[in-house]
């Protein structure tokens, strides 16, 4: 076992972040908090692609991020995000959950599965609760 400081980290020599995107902060009760966040991450996945210039069609996988189950459906909110912002139907999508930490971690998991070889671009999406 090593000894040292634990944490997140990573080794980003290889990854880069094109752009990014946010949702507002909202509180689970207040105006945002009636709204899917399929649908907010839909709406982010659209501008990211809009900003960046990146095309949906050259997307290797979408990592979504999702800190509680808000929905019945959330634990189908990659899929419904990658397709309905024009990724094509054949590209995986995965779900992150991670309590204080999932925005992080979807890209941690996107930049290690750029080191690993398993693609060339990845997109990941974690809301803001």
């Amino acid at each position: 076992m090593t000894t040292g400081a634990k944490g997140l980290l990573s080794n980003m020599t290889t990854s880069w972040l094109l752009d990014g995107v946010r949702t507002a902060f909202a509180d689970y009760n207040a105006i945002l908090g009636l709204v899917s966040p399929i649908d907010l991450g839909i709406k982010v996945a659209r501008e990211v692609f809009r900003r960046s210039g990146v095309s949906p069609a050259d997307v290797d996988t979408v990592i979504a991020g999702s800190m509680a189950q808000a929905s019945f459906d959330t634990y189908m909110l990659p899929r419904h995000i990658s397709l309905y912002s024009g990724v094509p139907i054949e590209v995986p999508s995965h779900l992150v959950q991670r309590v204080c930490g999932t925005g992080i971690e979807v890209i941690l998991q996107a930049a290690d599965l750029i080191k690993l070889g398993k693609a060339d671009l990845r997109w990941a999406w974690a809301p803001n609760p």
